[in-house]
Protein backbone atom coordinates (compact mmCIF):
# COMPACT_ATOMS: atom_id res chain seq x y z
CA UNK A 1 0.00 0.00 0.00
CA UNK A 2 2.83 2.74 0.83
CA UNK A 3 4.66 1.57 -2.65
CA UNK A 4 1.17 3.30 -4.67
CA UNK A 5 1.08 5.91 -2.17
CA UNK A 6 5.02 6.79 -2.85
CA UNK A 7 3.89 6.26 -7.03
CA UNK A 8 1.11 9.28 -6.99
CA UNK A 9 3.06 11.33 -4.83
CA UNK A 10 5.99 11.10 -7.04
CA UNK A 11 3.80 11.51 -10.23
CA UNK A 12 2.35 14.43 -8.95
CA UNK A 13 5.78 16.09 -7.89
CA UNK A 14 6.34 15.53 -11.99
CA UNK A 15 2.94 17.62 -12.62
CA UNK A 16 3.69 20.00 -10.57
CA UNK A 17 6.97 20.81 -11.78
CA UNK A 18 5.91 21.25 -15.00
CA UNK A 19 3.04 23.46 -14.07
CA UNK A 20 5.62 25.40 -12.71
CA UNK A 21 7.85 25.60 -15.74
CA UNK A 22 4.57 27.02 -17.92
CA UNK A 23 3.73 29.24 -14.91
CA UNK A 24 6.58 30.46 -14.40
CA UNK A 25 7.96 30.79 -18.16
CA UNK A 26 10.80 28.92 -18.38
CA UNK A 27 9.39 26.77 -21.51
CA UNK A 28 7.73 30.39 -22.59
CA UNK A 29 11.31 31.76 -23.31
CA UNK A 30 12.61 29.26 -25.41
CA UNK A 31 9.62 29.81 -27.56
CA UNK A 32 9.95 32.40 -30.56
CA UNK A 33 7.56 34.79 -29.63
CA UNK A 34 4.24 35.22 -31.48
CA UNK A 35 2.55 38.02 -33.73
CA UNK A 36 -0.56 39.36 -32.48
CA UNK A 37 -3.55 37.99 -33.88
CA UNK A 38 -6.01 40.56 -35.80
CA UNK A 39 -9.60 40.36 -34.53
CA UNK A 40 -11.96 41.55 -37.20
CA UNK A 41 -14.17 44.57 -36.08
CA UNK A 42 -17.52 43.36 -35.48
CA UNK A 43 -20.01 44.50 -38.31
CA UNK A 44 -23.17 45.60 -36.59
CA UNK A 45 -26.51 43.89 -36.71
CA UNK A 46 -29.75 45.45 -37.70
CA UNK A 47 -32.53 43.57 -36.08
CA UNK A 48 -36.12 43.62 -37.40
CA UNK A 49 -38.74 43.31 -35.04
CA UNK A 50 -40.80 39.77 -35.22
CA UNK A 51 -43.98 40.21 -35.35
CA UNK A 52 -45.36 37.54 -33.01
CA UNK A 53 -48.49 35.70 -34.10
CA UNK A 54 -50.97 36.43 -30.48
CA UNK A 55 -51.92 33.01 -28.54
CA UNK A 56 -55.14 32.20 -27.89
CA UNK A 57 -55.84 32.81 -24.29
CA UNK A 58 -59.33 34.02 -23.89
CA UNK A 59 -63.00 32.47 -24.13
CA UNK A 60 -66.12 33.05 -25.02
CA UNK A 61 -69.28 31.10 -24.64
CA UNK A 62 -72.03 31.02 -27.54
CA UNK A 63 -75.47 30.37 -27.13
CA UNK A 64 -76.27 29.14 -30.84
CA UNK A 65 -79.50 27.52 -32.46
CA UNK A 66 -78.52 23.89 -32.37
CA UNK A 67 -79.23 23.46 -36.61
CA UNK A 68 -76.85 26.68 -36.43
CA UNK A 69 -74.44 24.56 -34.68
CA UNK A 70 -74.82 21.42 -36.49
CA UNK A 71 -74.32 23.49 -40.32
CA UNK A 72 -71.28 25.53 -38.58
CA UNK A 73 -69.34 21.88 -37.21
CA UNK A 74 -70.20 20.05 -41.07
CA UNK A 75 -68.73 23.58 -42.61
CA UNK A 76 -65.82 23.89 -40.44
CA UNK A 77 -65.31 19.82 -41.29
CA UNK A 78 -66.00 20.38 -45.29
CA UNK A 79 -63.13 23.28 -44.87
CA UNK A 80 -60.58 21.25 -42.76
CA UNK A 81 -60.42 23.60 -39.67
CA UNK A 82 -61.72 23.34 -36.24
CA UNK A 83 -65.15 24.75 -35.30
CA UNK A 84 -63.22 27.29 -33.22
CA UNK A 85 -61.35 28.45 -36.12
CA UNK A 86 -64.46 28.80 -37.94
CA UNK A 87 -65.89 31.06 -35.68
CA UNK A 88 -62.93 33.52 -35.38
CA UNK A 89 -62.74 33.41 -39.16
CA UNK A 90 -66.40 34.85 -39.37
CA UNK A 91 -65.48 37.21 -36.44
CA UNK A 92 -62.17 38.52 -38.27
CA UNK A 93 -64.42 38.92 -41.38
CA UNK A 94 -66.79 40.47 -39.55
CA UNK A 95 -64.27 43.20 -38.01
CA UNK A 96 -62.83 43.90 -41.16
CA UNK A 97 -66.03 44.15 -43.08
CA UNK A 98 -66.83 47.23 -41.16
CA UNK A 99 -63.75 48.27 -40.47
CA UNK A 100 -63.01 47.67 -36.74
Amino acid sequence: MSKSVKKEFSSSITQNSMFEQLIHGSKAAEEPAKEPVSVPTPVPVTRRRVQRQENKTKRAYLLVKPSILERSHACAEDMGISFNQLVENALLAYLKQNQY
